[in-house]
């Protein structure tokens, strides 16, 4: 629902494909009552970098615009979500998770650090 990874799509097209994940994902599982844990992927919001830069960080924002707006609450039980869309914690049904950014195939060393805690 939500391809990005590519420099030329402006930041309306990336809203516009988020708006589209949430009247046809998102929001049915709000209106259910069910909880949403998820992991960002390459495509909603790509953590490749260059540089020391994301080459995709418009999308990265967006990303976490969209998940951190009150209004797209996933119905989780966060115990850490300061990082949150990108990496966080909660627990379900006496259940814990940790949830990793899987945007990239590398291990960004802030997860490392932030797991060690």
């Amino acid at each position: 629902m939500v391809a990005g990874q590519k420099r030329s799509l402006t930041k309306q097209q990336i809203e516009a494909m988020w708006s589209a994940f949430d009247v046809h994902i998102a929001a049915p599982l709000r209106q259910a009552k069910l909880p949403f844990g998820f992991t960002i992927g390459n495509h909603d919001g790509s953590g490749s970098m260059s540089g020391g830069k994301y080459n995709f960080q418009q999308e990265r924002n967006l990303a976490s615009a969209y998940w951190n707006h009150p209004n797209h609450n996933p119905g989780l039980n966060f115990i850490d979500q300061a990082n949150f869309p990108f990496y966080y914690t909660f627990q379900q049904q006496d259940i814990f998770y940790l949830v990793w950014d899987a945007s990239t195939h590398m291990i960004d060393p802030n997860q490392l650090t932030w797991v060690e805690k």
